[in-house]
């Protein structure tokens, strides 16, 4: 079900994050495209589950355009921009699940210590169709800081795709990340 979530989200205030990874890079290739971060932004996204109870995920959201969270307030998205939304939760007592709060590492499967990660290519339209996505399928994300809705750490992932991708990420707060990605996002972004 987050996996859903999490592809809805991708289709559908940054800076330095003061994290030594911060804002992020990626080693390897999604769909044969190299990614070059320039902003990175989280916050701690709440979503509500079919019995109506409000769980919590951090949401980190990785572009190759600067000024993420300005962008996100203001609904806009960029031809051919390149996307990366990791999730992080930590599972409790039975579907519970919260957003974590110290370092470790959170891996593609269903654990203690879950993780998500999908990345899209948007279109000359500003459009992510399947062909320009891909979800990690195994691998792990090493989160090495946590400054309230802010988090810098590693990844080392499995694609879909057949590829392979390391990276690191440090991301600033933004509240716009809530507004954009949870369960009530924004209508389709202005494209320019």
């Amino acid at each position: 079900m987050r996996r859903a979530i999490w592809l809805a989200m991708l289709i559908g205030c940054g800076g330095d994050s003061g994290f030594p990874n911060g804002p992020g890079a990626v080693t390897g290739t999604v769909h044969g495209a190299t990614f070059a971060i320039a902003d990175t932004v989280s916050a701690i996204v709440p979503i509500t589950d079919i019995d109506g109870n409000v769980q919590h995920t951090a949401l980190i959201y990785m572009s190759t355009t600067p000024d993420a969270c300005a962008d996100l307030e203001a609904n806009l998205a960029h031809p051919n921009q390149e996307r990366i939304l990791i999730g992080l939760s930590v599972v409790g007592t039975g579907t519970a699940f919260d957003a974590p709060t110290a370092p470790g590492a959170f891996t593609i499967t269903t654990s203690a210590m879950s993780a998500s990660w999908t990345a899209a290519i948007l279109d000359a339209t500003c459009v992510a169709t399947g062909t320009l996505m891909a979800h990690a399928t195994a691998g792990a994300v090493q989160l090495t800081g946590v400054a309230g809705e802010a988090y810098g750490g590693t990844f080392d992932l499995s694609l879909d795709t057949v590829e392979k991708v390391t990276g690191s990420f440090g991301s600033t707060a933004c509240a716009a990340v809530v507004t954009a990605f949870g369960e009530t996002p924004h209508p389709t972004p202005t494209c320019q």
